[in-house]
């Protein structure tokens, strides 16, 4: 799957500035375009909503198994984020020294969430049913394809699971600052890694999983919207012989 992406040299010049690169879970797209320009570009998404974004596209492109997979992931990818907002006062370097020391074991990591869940709203979390965690453990360990509608069931799940969530977090915490705090920081390290580069600029695109909007709003989301949103962009971008989302 490719995004694009633009040369702002180029954009300024008016020449030929859109360039397609090959999307990554860290959203840092760093290339040169045909007039050798170095550009910087950083996709505004956390890896969680590129993941699950990049499962809805698969889904819809009718390849079940990778869907599931990449939705799969999206899950521990959410949690390491939510993990990293608990501890958002703990200096970054700790947390990630920290996170090393799990960052291989996935149900470790899943404890670390669920206590910190606890600290942080003094109730249990809500886990994965556990019709869910065989159906991903079936396909995921065994090899199994599930069919379209089953995987697609799947995908509502999830996005009911994480956005439950994000209004949680968003209630307690209706600052978008904090939620976003760390795509700033990202964009910020890039620049300061890279001071010969001139041309860091950050991007955005259409997300299944929105942090932004207010809580009202996420509540009156539906899967259904949403799907038929990607749905209708897939279509199009194919009539076009488009192959990008972003």
């Amino acid at each position: 799957m490719k995004t694009l992406v633009i040369c702002t040299e180029c954009l300024v010049k008016e020449s030929k500035m859109n360039n397609e690169v090959e999307i990554n879970e860290g959203g840092v797209f760093d290339f040169t375009c045909e007039s050798g320009h170095r550009n910087i570009s950083i996709l505004q998404l956390h890896s969680f909503q590129i993941l699950f974004d990049l499962g809805v596209m698969a889904l819809i492109d009718g390849y079940t198994r990778e869907a599931v997979s990449s939705l799969a992931v999206s899950i521990e990818r959410f949690h390491e984020y939510c993990i990293d907002i608990f501890l958002n006062k703990i200096p970054e370097e700790e947390r990630k020294s920290t996170w090393k020391l799990v960052e291989v074991q996935s149900e470790r990591q899943m404890g670390a969430f669920y206590f910190l869940y606890l600290l942080e709203f003094k109730k249990a979390p809500k886990s994965i049913d556990n019709k869910w965690v065989k159906f991903r453990n079936d396909i995921i360990h065994k090899g199994k394809i599930p069919k379209q509608d089953k995987a697609k069931e799947y995908a509502e799940y999830i996005y009911h699971y994480i956005k439950n969530i994000i209004i949680e977090l968003k209630g307690k915490n209706d600052d978008i600052n904090l939620l976003m705090s760390f795509i700033g920081k990202k964009i910020e390290k890039i620049r300061l890694d890279n001071p010969k580069c001139k041309a860091i600029a950050p991007m955005s695109g259409p997300t299944f999983i929105e942090l932004v909007p207010p809580v009202d709003h996420l509540k009156n989301e539906t899967f259904i919207s949403k799907w038929e949103f990607f749905t209708e962009r897939m279509k199009y971008n194919n009539r076009q012989g488009i192959k990008r989302f972003y």
